[in-house]
């Protein structure tokens, strides 16, 4: 049932991408939901996996994986905390700053557009940080019925 349930939304999802309008819902969508939205959700993993679950912790993971120390490890331990996370934040500015107004070929999409597109982004990235506080929320009870 699940199945079906899935298969049917993502069939209503696909049927305006058959109309004549079909390469414009297209580009809008690729223009606004893939750029900024991998690059924030890659920031965000960075942050999760290397200030919040630990540098170390993962240095030892990698470790048990692999059987051997990565080497150089002051190489490794800044560009997993500091240097990736800087160098996607600048292309993710560079992405920003160089945004025009979506065209295809010769048409011009219309200026609410541009409010469909952002809010795809939105759509996709404002739910991490959406259900990052529910689980810290979940953490904050569950902490305070430990210690009551």
């Amino acid at each position: 049932m699940v199945l079906a349930f899935v298969c049917f939304v993502m069939f209503l999802a696909g049927l305006p991408m058959c109309t004549g309008a079909g390469l414009y819902i297209l580009q809008l969508m690729d223009t606004y939901s893939v750029p900024y939205s991998a690059f924030f959700i890659a920031i965000v993993e960075l942050i999760a996996i290397f200030w919040v679950y630990g540098l170390d912790i993962h240095m030892k993971n990698i470790y048990r994986m692999i059987g051997y120390k990565i080497w150089p490890q002051f190489y490794w331990r800044f560009m997993f905390k500091y240097g990736c996370p800087a160098l996607i934040c600048f292309m993710l500015a560079v992405v920003i700053l160089r945004h025009e107004p979506l065209t295809y070929n010769d048409y011009v999409f219309p200026k609410y557009s541009e409010y469909v597109g952002w809010t795809l982004t939105a759509s996709s990235v404002l739910l991490i940080p959406l259900f990052a506080i529910l689980e810290l929320v979940k953490v904050l009870r569950k902490r305070k019925t430990l210690q009551k």
